[in-house]
């Protein structure tokens, strides 16, 4: 159930009114847990993929999220460190939000994202040579994780083993 608010604001002396919808204390709270949950999921799948690789070690340490539109939350954040010979290799696995444009949470490595996008959400552009609404990305066939390639191609990458072994540059991958 959404919640009507009205808002107030003034710019340049003059009074402007708009009502907005937004998503009632219970909604939010679903919003936060269903993130959680498919992190926690996500994190727990890549241990597995990593339980192989003997010089790996997956820790997670706790950060607070403060997000427009959601209560306060904490969330953890995994980090994987890669220990070859006299280097080590630190990656971050960083949640950025639930509350996101075009899908259902944000994950950061390193310089990458990773969208959990549903196979059946709505997630359209409008062409601009056509003006008919188009798939934002295309490769959204099961509800989870992706990749988005930066390259503006459209096309998003279901993470899997070798996908993540290249993203967070795991040596031998």
């Amino acid at each position: 159930m959404l919640v009507t608010v009205e808002e107030t604001t003034y710019y340049r002396s003059r009074r402007r009114q708009r009502v907005i919808e937004v998503p009632s204390p219970q909604e939010r709270a679903e919003q936060i847990r269903r993130y959680i949950d498919r992190v926690n999921q996500f994190y727990h799948q890549i241990s597995e993929w990593l339980r192989e690789y003997p010089n790996v070690v997956i820790t997670k340490t706790p950060l607070e999220m403060n997000e427009e539109g959601l209560d306060d939350y904490w969330i953890d954040q995994l980090i994987i460190t890669l220990n070859h010979g006299q280097d080590e290799n630190v990656v971050k696995i960083k949640p950025e939000g639930a509350n996101v444009i075009m899908c259902e949470g944000l994950l950061q490595i390193g310089l990458e994202f990773l969208a959990y996008m549903l196979k059946d959400s709505p997630q359209l552009w409008v062409d601009r040579q056509t003006g008919l609404p188009k798939p934002a990305y295309e490769g959204i066939d099961v509800d989870g994780w992706y990749w988005i390639e930066s390259r503006g191609e459209g096309y998003a990458h279901f993470v899997n083993k070798p996908l993540l072994l290249k993203l967070v540059d795991f040596p031998g991958k």
